[in-house]
């Protein structure tokens, strides 16, 4: 468990600050793989389809 802690703890060390605030909190940027985005993008589709 400590060495769970360990590495949360520098991993968390390697943010900036500005992702870290409790307040107003800057957006972390999260890329998707192009089968990901598609994934989701299908998904978003075949839901819409059934709300019509």
């Amino acid at each position: 468990m400590q060495e769970i802690k360990k590495f949360a703890a520098q991993n968390l060390d390697g943010l900036w600050d500005e992702y870290k605030r409790a307040l107003n909190p800057q957006d972390y940027p999260v890329d998707l793989s192009q089968k990901l985005y598609d994934h989701k993008m299908n998904l978003i589709s075949e839901i819409r389809s059934h709300i019509k």
